[in-house]
């Protein structure tokens, strides 16, 4: 398996960096926004910081304790809850070179660990404010790398347990790009 740092090694950093060093969270309201990847890294983020919110002892107890009680909301553009079909096929082609990341498994359709992730997520902020944005468009063909013609990210995937998500006729990138 090749090397590359865990969905877990980059939240745990991130808390360290956020909430320690940053301080954000700690005496005003958080909104975390994150496209793709990024809204699945937020989500660990968060999972991060509640779980040594509630950890005896933990050094990093108090600063995610503020940062738990402040998170008013998280908004995803185009984030693969339920993992993407180019995940599965990336999984396929990499781990067939043996060079599959630990982060794959959380693209992957149907993965174990993004449901995880999902289930934890929503029983750890259940009264959180969680809003979706989800594309509605294959990829244009100017972005060859991202196999032309194929939506990334789709509905069922992008808005599971969502209560509010909105379609936009947008490809995967330019969701987040403003006009």
């Amino acid at each position: 398996m090749s090397g590359g740092k865990t969905l877990d090694q980059i939240a745990i950093s991130l808390v360290q960096e956020i909430c320690v060093m940053a301080s954000v969270g700690q005496e005003r309201p958080v909104v975390l926004v994150g496209h793709s990847l990024g809204g699945l890294v937020l989500k660990k983020l968060a999972m991060e910081a509640h779980k040594h919110a509630s950890l005896q002892g933990s050094a990093l107890r108090a600063c995610c304790k503020s940062f738990c009680s402040n998170l008013a909301g998280t908004f995803f553009f185009a984030t693969p809850h339920g993992g993407a079909d180019l995940g599965s096929m990336a999984d396929q082609v990499f781990g067939a070179l043996q060079q599959k990341g630990p982060m794959l498994d959380y693209l992957k359709v149907f993965s174990n660990q993004g449901a995880e992730l999902n289930r934890d997520f929503m029983l750890a902020y259940p009264t959180l404010n969680f809003m979706a944005l989800v594309e509605t468009k294959a990829m244009p063909y100017q972005h060859a790398w991202l196999l032309p013609g194929v939506q990334v990210v789709r509905m069922s995937s992008a808005m599971p347990g969502m209560p509010y998500y909105f379609e936009v006729d947008e490809d995967h990138i330019s969701i987040c790009k403003p006009p």
